[in-house]
């Protein structure tokens, strides 16, 4: 693990790789998911949201509702946003952005070096999801129990491991400027010693 951390590292803790990557991410989940999204439920209009979104997981009665609500060519539409954008882009633009950035406020020799490795559990289990809900789309109204059961628990996950990245990356962020401000001769105060 410690070598693939490494090799992580070298290739995106670079600035301007997580400026790249940032960027990339913002046209993914501003532009391009959300442009998709709305064409499989028509603005809304057929389903809230699509199973992907429910942060604290789905229940079945969320799924039938929306491969119901969507129809046959909203469940087509939504097999397509998988083959030709979920698979592929979003996500691993997402994780490979905080691969970079936890490689940078958790630099080589740090205690918490290897963490950069997090944000690949969110994508692995962003596959397993979009597997299991394209599978669904295309084998309704029929649903293998075992998708059921399992879905929801890689949602679940995704957007736990997802927050975990967020909350290490604004930690060392904070910790990297407090020795910074500390060696400048400036101090951080928390807000309870003011």
């Amino acid at each position: 693990m410690k070598t693939i951390s490494e090799y992580l590292r070298r290739a995106l803790g670079r600035g301007w790789m997580a400026g790249v990557l940032c960027l990339a991410t913002l046209v993914m989940f501003g532009y391009l998911v959300p442009t998709e999204i709305a064409g499989i439920t028509r603005n809304g209009t057929l389903a809230p949201r699509i199973l992907d979104e429910y942060m604290f997981g789905w229940t079945t009665a969320d799924a039938r509702a929306l491969f119901e609500a969507i129809g046959s060519s909203g469940r087509d539409a939504y097999q397509r946003f998988y083959l030709t954008l979920d698979f592929w882009f979003p996500v691993l633009t997402a994780a490979l952005f905080m691969v970079s950035v936890l490689s940078l406020v958790f630099p080589t020799g740090s205690a918490w070096s290897q963490v950069n490795l997090l944000p690949l559990g969110f994508y692995f289990l962003d596959v397993a999801e979009n597997l299991t809900h394209f599978t669904m789309a295309g084998a309704y109204p029929t649903q293998p129990a075992l998708l059921w059961a399992v879905g929801p628990a890689f949602t679940i996950g995704k957007w736990f491991l997802i927050f975990a990245s967020i909350l290490l990356a604004l930690t060392g962020a904070l910790g990297l400027l407090r020795k910074r401000l500390a060696r400048a001769g400036t101090t951080v105060r928390s807000p309870h010693e003011r």
